[in-house]
């Protein structure tokens, strides 16, 4: 069947891009491989921007930009905008962005997650409902996390020793923690 996603990018795409995504609403993603949004490894984007969305039943990550994985700091997106949006009943993560290794000489990514909700997402044993690692400039607010991330965390933040980090106006009930 292979893996399938309603917006991503061709692999190895050579050119930056720019994504906006508004108004539009996602679901009944069944199988485990299926994603919504997705950037593909060795893509980069400029600047994504996805507002007032609707994410529900879908079995893989919602918004991923976790695809660069060889440790020598490439990352998917310079610029990621979350906002307005809701995540419901998912069983991967809602956003999942990641650049890893310490390559100085990029200061990205940069990302606002803001005034979005995350209802019964990623419960599974050491799951994320929002999952940031290695991001370079962050800042989390007003978000509501309901039901999620129960087992292991609301809001996970891995490699985050010199990164600015903001969490802020945020609602955690009966979820997971936020572990940096």
């Amino acid at each position: 069947a292979g893996v399938r996603h309603a917006i991503t990018t061709a692999e190895g795409m050579i050119q930056p891009y720019l994504l906006e995504v508004k108004d539009c609403a996602f679901y009944n993603f069944g199988e485990s491989t299926q994603f919504a949004i997705r950037g593909a490894q060795n893509t980069f984007s400029d600047n994504i921007v996805i507002e007032n969305c609707y994410f529900h039943d879908i079995s893989g990550n919602a918004v991923d930009y976790g695809a660069e994985r060889e440790d020598i700091g490439r990352y998917n997106a310079e610029n990621i905008t979350i906002r307005g949006c809701v995540f419901e009943n998912l069983l991967g993560l809602g956003v999942n962005i990641y650049r890893g290794g310490s390559d100085e000489s990029t200061g990205g990514p940069c990302v606002v997650i803001e005034d979005c909700e995350f209802r019964n997402v990623c419960n599974k044993g050491r799951g994320s409902a929002l999952r940031a690692i290695g991001v370079q400039d962050l800042t989390i607010e007003d978000c509501r996390f309901v039901d999620s991330g129960r087992g292991g965390a609301a809001i996970r933040l891995d490699d985050t020793p010199w990164e600015k980090i903001v969490v802020k106006g945020c609602t955690l009930r009966n979820s997971g923690r936020i572990i940096a």
